[in-house]
């Protein structure tokens, strides 16, 4: 059986070394990071790098942002987003 472990942080965080040195202690299979804006995922995707955590990344709008793959490039490869559609463009009239 596959075991969720969740690790919080504070809107205001930036260093999230804390958490994802516990993940990577529990070497998780991958990481699905919900945040609130891309500098905050520019800054763990670029920690978890730095700690040598290889693991799969999943998200939701931010992976795939300009800003994000403008800014961390290589580092994203890979990485899965998940978003709604645009309901305007798939509504008939």
């Amino acid at each position: 059986p596959k075991v969720l472990i969740t690790e919080d942080y504070k809107f205001e965080e930036s260093d999230f070394r804390t958490q994802l040195l516990k993940l990577k202690q529990k070497r998780v299979e991958a990481l699905f990071i919900a945040n609130a804006t891309e500098p905050t995922f520019i800054r763990i995707v670029r920690q978890m790098n730095n700690l040598d955590m290889k693991v799969p990344i999943y998200g939701v709008y931010t992976p795939v942002s300009n800003t994000v793959i403008n800014e961390l490039g290589d580092l994203i490869d890979g990485a899965v987003s998940a978003s709604l559609p645009d309901l305007e463009s798939s509504m008939t009239t």
